[in-house]
């Protein structure tokens, strides 16, 4: 009679089972080996065709298909990898709409894409799910348009349209509404350079409006556009440049309010204060995560009181969703507060603030004190960067630099005046009370030590001293060839960690 427990037993037949498992995996994989092409089972010839089709141009990946009959039998009935044709290859275009029998196909126009196969494009418009026309020359973008609005049917499966005209100059395209007049199946529209038709909107189920350069496109006043935002409640994105469509007038007050509860990023390019003031003032937007405004340069930035921009953007921040914040970037036309690249994956995720153009060039810090609303969120960030072009008052400087108490990594990108604004900060402060009791990170990007030494050595002395203080930086990131073997020598004997970028 065995002595073996019920536990050793469950042990042993576990171990047989694993030991049986891995020869079988051994024997299929010998298998395997011996079978020829054509024989391959079907789930990993498609994983090899797919890797094939993401490595290969369409017409080498097309040629792999004539293997053998097994093969493009495969790929055939694999729908999806027929649904973007390559137009500027005519005839494996005509392949891919013949494949893809009724399913919808994604196309996309360019300069490549010659008429005849914008031709034959045209009789199959009722199964576009993308249309994606971007052209640089005048005729052919024209051809293009023509074709696609004289076929006489319908985008019926259309969910985003963009239409991008490379064309230079004076000259613009029109749009007209027709084809795409309020429709139900859009969820992106993106109009560049182009002259569109606002009665094509609302589109209910649009989810991005994108509006850039459209300075041919006719005015409407800004409580239509808000009129017109308020039909569309599942917007997520919206950019918009600000001063080609709106008119400068600002309509006549109401306490009408337009909310868009799923939106994510708003974005406001060229848009005069005044405007802002009215659109910002009328948005309720819970799920904001990116603003970003860059106001139009004009005479009355200089003189106007700005607390009416303070008021709205504040409301619409405290509202949404800065929480995540983290990241304060300062330029010499305006700033941002994002949320840390290394923390997001798409925009969607993205949280951030920008303000471009509010009080003039190397102002942006100015703005940032300006609005009070925002230090609560300055307090908190962890990341400082100072733009290549910025030009820092060292008085601004400090005011903020005394508000921003959290923060842990300091980036400079160059410059002639930012460094050296910046550590006449730390200078003025060496004490233990020192600015940015939390840094770790110091990272300096396209500054020449070599031709600055007395810099390099203020840099050294503030390290130092921090370092005495018990606040020391752990780590420097100075520029690769911008810098000495001796000057790096020097920087590592007070900081533990020093890379060259």
């Amino acid at each position: 009679m065995s002595n073996e427990t019920p536990e050793d037993a469950r042990r042993r037949i576990t171990e047989e089972l694993l030991e049986h498992e891995r020869h079988s995996y051994r024997l299929k994989t010998e298998w395997n080996t011996y079978t020829p092409i054509s024989k391959i089972p079907d789930e990993i010839l498609i994983e090899i065709l797919e890797a094939a089709r993401k490595l290969l141009i369409y017409s080498a990946w097309y040629q792999l298909l004539g293997v053998c009959s097994h093969w493009r039998n495969v790929a055939v009935g694999k729908l999806t990898w027929w649904q973007r044709p390559p137009t500027h290859e005519h005839g494996l275009t005509l392949v891919m709409l013949q494949r893809t029998k009724n399913s919808v196909v994604d196309v996309e126009i360019t300069n490549r894409t010659s008429l005849t196969t914008v031709v034959d494009l045209c009789n199959h418009i009722g199964r576009f799910r993308v249309l994606d026309i971007q052209q640089s020359e005048t005729p052919s973008l024209r051809r293009t348009l023509e074709c696609l609005l004289d076929s006489h049917q319908e985008f019926s499966r259309l969910e985003a349209l963009s239409i991008w005209s490379q064309i230079s100059g004076t000259e613009s395209l029109d749009i007209p509404a027709i084809p795409f007049h309020q429709s139900r199946t859009v969820h992106t529209i993106q109009f560049i350079n182009i002259n569109f038709d606002w009665n094509m909107f609302p589109c209910p189920n649009l989810t991005a409006l994108i509006l850039l350069n459209n300075h041919h496109t006719r005015q409407i006043p800004a409580d239509h556009l808000l009129l017109i935002l308020s039909q569309m409640p599942n917007l997520k994105n919206i950019q918009l440049d600000v001063d080609p469509i709106l008119l400068r007038d600002i309509p006549v007050s109401s306490n009408s309010v337009v909310r868009l509860p799923l939106l994510l990023r708003l974005e406001l390019r060229a848009v005069p204060v005044s405007l802002a003031q009215y659109l910002l003032s009328h948005l309720r937007l819970p799920s904001l995560k990116v603003i970003a405004i860059s106001f139009l340069q004009s005479p009355e930035r200089a003189y106007s009181n700005h607390s009416g921009i303070e008021q709205a953007v504040s409301s619409i921040i405290r509202n949404g969703n800065s929480g995540l914040l983290n990241r304060l970037s300062v330029d010499y036309d305006g700033f941002q507060i994002e949320q840390d690249w290394d923390t997001r994956t798409v925009w969607g995720d993205q949280t951030e603030i920008g303000f471009y153009n509010l009080l003039g060039h190397n102002t942006s810090a100015n703005t940032l004190l300006h609005f009070k609303f925002m230090h609560s969120i300055l307090r908190r960030l962890h990341q400082l960067t100072l733009g290549c072009d910025v030009s820092l008052d060292l008085f601004v400087l400090l005011q903020l630099c005394e508000i921003m108490i959290s923060v842990e990594k300091i980036v400079v990108a160059g410059g002639p005046t930012a460094l050296p604004t910046l550590i006449k900060a730390f200078e003025a402060r060496q004490s233990p009370d020192m600015l940015f009791p939390e840094l770790k990170t110091i990272q300096l990007e396209n500054y020449d030590f070599d031709d600055n030494i007395e810099i390099l050595q203020a840099l050294c002395d503030i390290l130092i001293k921090r370092k005495e203080y018990g606040l020391p930086v752990h780590k420097v990131y100075v520029p690769e060839c911008d810098i000495s073997r001796d000057n790096l020598n020097r920087l590592r004997e007070i900081v533990e960690d020093v890379h060259r970028r």
